[in-house]
């Protein structure tokens, strides 16, 4: 299983169909959750508040395969949304480094060896209800993509010393058609966007100008155990979905 992130953009003028056509996503959704394709996925937030575009974080074999079953939601059937699938390296969560460092790059980095089974366990921060979720579009200046590996070291030296701090849900590289790594995607919590982009501005990818970054806020709507959300009771009639507190989660086995 590879990971892929789906950006899910409002067509012209679709985008107030959103809430209006939800309980059909919402139903595709729950017939996805149990078969362990879902990472992370909720809706952007736009600027009045209100949802728009979306963006999951999935697991499928491959990346023909995932678009067919896209091309079975209901928003893009209807013509709501489109889509786009980049694979995505999942590098990073809120225990840690999920990968290994092999020795070589490790020294060329001037980090430690970070063996998958020797995973950090940091405490995680709870989340406040200050607390926001952002996705963070970290794009490769022109001319640039060949230094992320070069400079790979101050940068994993700066995301560790964020990951204590609770700050990171989801971080990772994109692949390439080349199989290289070149832009990156983060979900992150952060009190305000102001507060994100201070941290931001530190990491050593934007002050060598190597990469730029986009902020959006999103909802994180779903996980790997199902709905992280409430559906209120008007909304779930409106739909015509059951009621999910989040006290009664879904825990489908996960596949």
């Amino acid at each position: 299983m590879k990971y892929f992130v789906v950006q899910m953009t409002c067509n012209e003028g679709r985008a107030q169909d959103v809430m209006i056509h939800a309980g059909e996503h919402i139903k595709w959704m729950l017939e996805n959750i149990p078969k362990g394709m879902f990472v992370a996925a909720g809706p952007f937030i736009n600027e009045q508040g209100a949802f728009d575009d979306g963006l999951c974080i999935v697991k499928a074999e491959s990346k023909e395969a995932l678009e067919e079953v896209l091309k079975t939601d209901p928003f893009y059937t209807m013509g709501i949304r489109n889509f786009t699938v980049r694979q995505w390296e999942y590098l990073v969560d809120e225990l840690g480094y999920r990968i290994n460092f092999p020795p070589h790059l490790a020294e060329q980095w001037g980090v430690t060896p970070t063996l998958t089974e020797m995973r950090l366990h940091f405490p995680v921060s709870d989340s406040s209800p200050k607390m926001k979720y952002f996705v963070v579009q970290m794009t490769c200046n022109e001319g640039r993509a060949q230094d992320v590996m070069i400079h790979a070291g101050p940068h994993i030296k700066w995301v560790l010393e964020n990951i204590p701090k609770g700050m990171f849900v989801a971080a990772g590289a994109f692949i390439n058609e080349q199989g290289a790594f070149d832009d990156g995607l983060c979900i992150v919590k952060a009190e305000s966007k102001e507060a994100l982009e201070e941290v931001l501005k530190t990491d050593p990818f934007y002050t060598m100008g190597i990469r730029n970054f986009t902020i959006r806020q999103w909802d994180y709507h779903v996980d790997e155990f199902g709905y992280r959300i409430d559906f209120p009771p008007h909304l779930a009639e409106q739909w015509g979905v059951t009621p999910t507190p989040t006290k009664m989660r879904l825990s489908s086995s996960l596949a």
